[in-house]
């Protein structure tokens, strides 16, 4: 038997008995911008740790993703963090997809110059998180900066 059918049969194996499975994820971080570049424009009243150049990303889009492997990824949730601190929560879940992979895309402008922010230029970040914690709980801090693509108009 050719590895391409068995590959097959494997895959449709596992969607048979998984079809009614479904896997969660439950979200809780904050997001952070923080700058090596000690020139950064960075609101005094915002830094809380003069040592990593750190402030809270307030109104910020994150969402939460699913990848899919023979298709376009999908969105499951998306929020904006907290309007007074970093703070986001977001659920999730996938019925399809015998093993899931779930990341987070934020849409920020840690590190983009007032005039790139003005043209509408924002950063992108993903972040992976580890299946350990799919039907379960992910609670982190994220860094975001300048390091992350950027997208203009």
């Amino acid at each position: 038997m050719s590895k391409l059918i068995r590959s097959v049969i494997l895959f449709t194996f596992f969607l048979v008995f998984r079809i009614n499975a479904e896997t969660t994820i439950k979200v809780v971080g904050n997001l952070y911008c923080c700058s090596q570049n000690k020139e950064a424009n960075l609101s005094p009243d915002l830094i809380i740790d003069e040592n990593e150049d750190c402030y809270e990303l307030h109104r910020t889009l994150v969402e939460l993703w699913e990848t899919d492997t023979f298709s376009t990824d999908d969105k499951l949730n998306s929020i904006f963090t907290h309007k007074n601190d970093s703070t986001f929560v977001l659920y999730g879940s996938e019925e399809l997809d015998p093993v899931v992979v779930f990341y987070l895309k934020s849409y920020h402008t840690c590190q983009v110059s007032v005039d790139d922010v003005n043209r509408g230029c924002f950063r992108t970040a993903t972040h992976d998180i580890p299946a350990q914690y799919n039907d379960g709980n992910y609670e982190f801090t994220w860094h975001v900066g300048g390091s992350d693509s950027l997208t203009c108009p």
